[in-house]
């Protein structure tokens, strides 16, 4: 595989540049399209078009950290495995699982503690209800470890922008979480 993405570069330090990426990002990608297709070939699909696909726009590359070719690269795929699997279960809206996608009670912080008191199935239940903008954003940070700092140079945005969309993506997830909450303990206190 490596050699036909070779063979779309233009120049020698485009050819390092593909072969450090592909390198350095196939295994992190492949997991994120695997964790959403839950099929080894269609996952090895959904990399390959996002090399592609991200391969094809070089130039842009070029200009980039590492870390926001990381962000972009997977991001690619992640959004290409999405659309497989939309097409899949016959083009009906439908967010992806994320069961693997998630671990927000892993690390030792206040917003981590606030969220794993919820559950994990209720989490899901509400990230499933964000539009796409404020569940990417969440995405970003929760999953890839991405700071605003990095999404808003992969989006050509200011730092603030995107701390302000942060917080409100979070602010509505727990909302939600706190509507579904009071919803439950209204059913409870019927039965």
């Amino acid at each position: 595989m490596l050699g036909m993405y070779m063979s779309m570069a233009d120049s020698p330090e485009e050819k390092s540049l593909f072969e450090q990426l592909y390198i350095s990002n196939r295994n992190k990608m492949y997991s994120i399209a695997f964790s959403i297709l839950k099929n080894s070939g269609d996952a090895e699909d959904a990399v390959h078009d996002a090399f592609i696909k991200v391969f094809s726009k070089a130039d842009m590359l070029s200009g980039m950290s590492d870390e926001v070719r990381s962000c972009y690269l997977c991001s690619a795929a992640r959004n290409i495995a999405i659309s497989v699997y939309n097409k899949r279960k016959d083009n009906k809206t439908i967010k992806t699982s994320i069961d693997e996608m998630y671990d927000l009670a892993g690390d030792d912080n206040v917003e981590d503690d606030v969220f794993s008191s919820y559950g994990v199935e209720r989490i899901k239940a509400a990230l499933a209800k964000l539009s796409d903008k404020d569940y990417e954003i969440i995405f970003l940070t929760a999953y890839m470890d991405k700071t605003p700092a990095d999404i808003a140079a992969f989006y050509n945005e200011p730092a603030g922008t995107v701390r302000q969309r942060l917080r409100r993506a979070r602010q509505r997830l727990l909302k939600l979480l706190e509507e579904d909450e009071s919803i439950e303990k209204e059913e409870r206190s019927y039965v």
